[in-house]
């Protein structure tokens, strides 16, 4: 909650336009949305941009006015959150730089901390969500590793809905590899600095190249991205 509160009141967003009557709307759509706001200003675009971030988790019908200043607040919010990822990381604050990590992912894919990474995929309801979860299918290689028969049974799709499915599954990465290395090991002391060699491998098929990522409800085409962390849980 405090770092989608700390992105609403971004300079970036000050210039928000507000249209006649939009404040009432806004009312509306707040009373609907999970993370109740604090004596709200429906005039004011920090409470706006606040507002529009949370139906864009929540996937809210938006006017078409609404949903082009949402459109701005969500790349805004993107470019945000990598300044605040490096910012926090640079004061070894792990778990906040994690929290901002799974931010930047509910902001690519329109989906809640607590939602099925299901969502994720095309033509994924809430109904159908729920379906796969009462069969214990969790996660996307549950479901690619279904039946045939039983998936399209399950899910109750058209043929090209099944085969967009598929093709986000088939591009999901599954298998990534990560080695490390300290360079130096011996020679470490309290104090000094450490170099650490990463190698992550993410495995394709010979005839598959890295595709932009599936992201409908984000305002751009976006490419894949990783981060590398080095933290200590305790």
């Amino acid at each position: 909650k405090g770092l989608v509160e700390i992105m609403a009141l971004a300079p970036g967003l000050t210039a928000l336009p507000r249209g006649a009557g939009e404040a009432t709307g806004l009312q509306r759509l707040a009373a609907h949305l999970p993370m109740k706001l604090d004596k709200p200003k429906y005039n004011d675009p920090h409470t706006k941009a606040l507002v529009l971030l949370q139906s864009h988790f929540s996937r809210r019908a938006l006017s078409a006015d609404l949903h082009q200043d949402q459109m701005i607040v969500v790349e805004t919010a993107s470019r945000l959150l990598l300044a605040m990822v490096d910012v926090i990381s640079s004061n070894s604050w792990l778990r906040p730089a994690l929290a901002a990590m799974e931010l930047s992912q509910m902001v690519t894919q329109a989906v809640w901390d607590t939602d099925s990474v299901l969502k994720q995929l095309p033509h994924m309801t809430d109904d159908r969500v729920n379906r796969l979860k009462a069969k214990g299918i969790e996660n996307i290689l549950d479901l690619m590793d279904m039946d045939d028969v039983d998936r399209v049974k399950l899910l109750g799709m058209s043929e090209r809905e099944m085969s967009e499915v598929a093709e986000v599954c088939n591009s999901y990465p599954l298998n990534i590899e990560l080695q490390y290395a300290v360079q130096d090991e011996e020679a470490l002391h309290a104090g000094s600095q450490v170099v650490v060699i990463v190698d992550l491998e993410r495995q394709l098929d010979e005839d598959q190249d890295i595709s932009p990522v599936h992201a409908p409800f984000y305002p751009k085409q976006r490419s894949e991205g990783w981060w590398v962390v080095v933290g200590d849980t305790k």
